[in-house]
């Protein structure tokens, strides 16, 4: 076995499920995930583990980016064996008789999954002398002394692979601190300086208390929606006629139906919820959303999704329909309009000019199918591809909160208070943003 390991959360995670008789934790906190496998080894194995939590719970924990609030109320009630350990930063994990002394930073720092040297495979001495130290795991100090000398039993089995473990190389990536290094590390630091963990605290918590929201509404103006006549297709170039026709090439004729009645609708509740939900900014192309609104509007936006799926779904065949009487309008227009502007046609001194009235009409309607037919006409599906609704969120960034013009807007529109004010006077003097320009 190895003495030094790689722990990412997930290999903490299975080294608890796979716990047989007893499980001690000690962490600064636990995150959700390490809470989730404890919950699991509990309610789902089929043997019963003793499982002992010890944490530092205190607010600068939860601050220090250590874990999230939301998850101990749960836990509390769970019946565990949970010890509160002020100011402790001493990190294990024991997992029947093997252990291991976890060195895991901040959420802040390292993410949950990533692959760093972090866990040192613990003796089995010093396993029994962590579980009395801080859980109090033995009833006597007969029973104390007894597996301690049980333990100096199977150390020294340990230390019968000294000699193997000195001849293989370690699996810790090592080199020279090179000038090059030192360049290239310097330079980083330059472009990307290192901030202090209040500074995180700060963003984190603006991050939490709103967010930004691009709502797009697609689709939804299909009431105005016109059709493009390429003027290559058409055998008239006049300018007057092109523009009197473009007034009359709206794809739907009839407004006053059912379904227009529910896209208005659907637009005002659209509108409605915008109102309701979000400040728009003018310095930015989104809204802002309060965090404590988050669920309510996620639940609004979906409500209003699976309606205009709904009213999609319904109305296919009613818009179908009315694509097919807008060809018959605009046959009917363009049949007005060329016979208005016959003179134009190239072929008006050669064919129309004395050509008899019904042979004229007959190539008047000629002319018109062959427009028609040119016209790419949308198939009612796929106005409806294009109609729906989508909540695009994303977070405030440390430039967010250095920018004059954007905190000003945000203070106006009743979204940061005199506090805020302070808290970023701070946080804007111990940032040194460098320039777009440079």
């Amino acid at each position: 076995m190895n003495y030094i390991h790689s722990f990412t959360e997930s290999d903490l995670c299975n080294v608890i499920l796979q716990t047989q008789k007893s499980l001690y934790i000690c962490m600064p906190l636990l995150q959700p995930e390490v809470i989730n496998a404890i919950d699991q080894l509990q309610y789902e194995s089929s043997i019963e583990v003793s499982i002992n939590i010890g944490i530092d719970f205190s607010p600068e924990t939860f601050r220090q980016g250590y874990g999230e609030i939301e998850n101990y109320e749960e836990l509390n009630r769970a019946g565990y064996t949970i010890k509160n350990f002020k100011d402790n930063r001493i990190s294990f994990v024991i997992s029947d008789d093997t252990g291991y002394f976890l060195f895991f930073e901040s959420r802040y720092f390292i993410p949950a999954n990533k692959p760093t040297y972090n866990a040192v495979s613990i003796d089995p001495i010093s396993i029994i002398r962590l579980k009395q130290h801080f859980f109090d795991a033995y009833k006597s100090e007969a029973e104390y002394k007894n597996e301690i000398a049980n333990s100096f039993v199977d150390e020294t089995v340990r230390l019968n692979t000294i000699r193997e473990e000195y001849a293989n190389k370690s699996s810790i990536e090592k080199s020279e601190l090179s000038d090059s290094a030192l360049k290239q590390v310097t330079e980083d630091l330059k472009k990307n300086p290192p901030l202090k963990p209040d500074y995180q605290r700060i963003v984190r918590f603006y991050t939490h208390k709103f967010q930004y929201i691009k709502l797009e509404y697609k689709g939804a103006n299909l009431q105005s929606k016109k059709i493009d006549i390429p003027s290559r297709i058409l055998p008239i170039k006049n300018a007057t006629f092109k523009k009197n026709l473009e007034t009359k090439l709206n794809l739907f004729t009839n407004r006053d139906s059912e379904f227009f009645n529910d896209l208005e609708e659907m637009n005002n509740r659209v509108k409605a919820l915008r109102e309701k939900y979000l400040t728009p900014l003018t310095s930015r192309k989104v809204s802002i959303l309060k965090s404590f609104q988050k669920s309510e509007f996620k639940e609004a936006v979906e409500e209003l999704k699976k309606d205009i799926e709904a009213l999609s779904n319904k109305n296919l065949l009613q818009v179908a329909q009315a694509i097919s009487e807008t060809k018959v309008e605009i046959s009917k227009q363009l049949k007005e309009f060329f016979i208005q502007y016959k003179e134009e046609f190239p072929s008006y001194n050669t064919l129309f000019r004395d050509a008899e009235e019904s042979y004229v009409m007959n190539e008047i309607d000629n002319y018109v199918d062959q427009v028609i037919a040119q016209i790419k006409w949308p198939a009612a599906h796929q106005l409806f591809e294009k109609f729906n609704l989508e909540a695009i969120p994303s977070g405030i960034t440390y430039e967010d909160l250095t920018n004059e013009s954007l905190i000003r807007e945000l203070k106006e529109r009743g979204l940061f208070d005199d506090e805020d004010d302070d808290n970023l006077a701070v946080f804007s003097e111990g940032i040194e943003l460098i320039p777009l320009d440079k």
